[in-house]
């Protein structure tokens, strides 16, 4: 895994996100952009590849939380089990910004055509680190949609930027607690 995989993103024309503090244990190991579902117990771990397929997706974690190798930012002590970190929960002003994948396994370049593909959760290799979360359109379950695609300088390829390296996708309402994959566009 990797930090920053999937991250909130704020474009020219705005957007925000909420924010909620969720518990983890001290076996969850979280990257900051890494998605997360409630387990069994109310916390707060780690989804997979395909997540709402396999067993669930709630958020992006916004902090990392590894219980004695890292530092809880707010308070500036190693994390201790049922700390509370930040995890944003996608609505419908919400964006986000990722890679992106074709396959689950190998980065894809999306171009203008990628714009309005609805897309799940995946993974890939990214700069040589396996398993790294990205916006995949090979996921059985679609939860999100592809709103932008920006070149490496996050530039919008609407605007003549370059090459797209990444997409910036808008999750659908009320469907990320399900398993039934969204619509096709009209």
């Amino acid at each position: 895994m990797g930090a920053r995989d999937i991250m909130p993103f704020n474009s020219p024309h705005g957007g925000h996100s909420r924010v909620y503090r969720m518990k983890v244990t001290t076996v969850s190991g979280l990257f900051c952009g890494e998605p997360v579902r409630i387990a069994a117990a109310g916390t707060v771990t780690r989804a997979s590849n395909n997540a709402a397929a396999t067993n669930g997706f709630f958020g992006i974690a916004m902090a990392p939380y590894a219980a004695s190798t890292t530092k809880n930012p707010e308070t500036g002590v190693a994390w201790a089990d049922l700390d509370c970190i930040p995890v944003i929960v996608p609505d419908a002003t919400s964006t986000f910004i990722g890679r992106y994948t074709v396959d689950d396994s190998t980065l894809g370049t999306p171009s203008y055509a990628t714009i309005g593909d609805a897309v799940g959760i995946g993974m890939a290799t990214i700069g040589g680190v396996a398993n790294r979360f990205c916006f995949s359109d090979n996921a059985s379950v679609k939860l999100a949609r592809v709103v932008d695609v920006l070149d490496a300088r996050r530039r919008s390829v609407l605007q003549g930027g370059g090459t797209g390296v990444y997409v910036v996708c808008s999750f659908a309402v009320g469907q990320t607690q399900s398993t039934t994959a969204i619509a096709a566009p009209a």
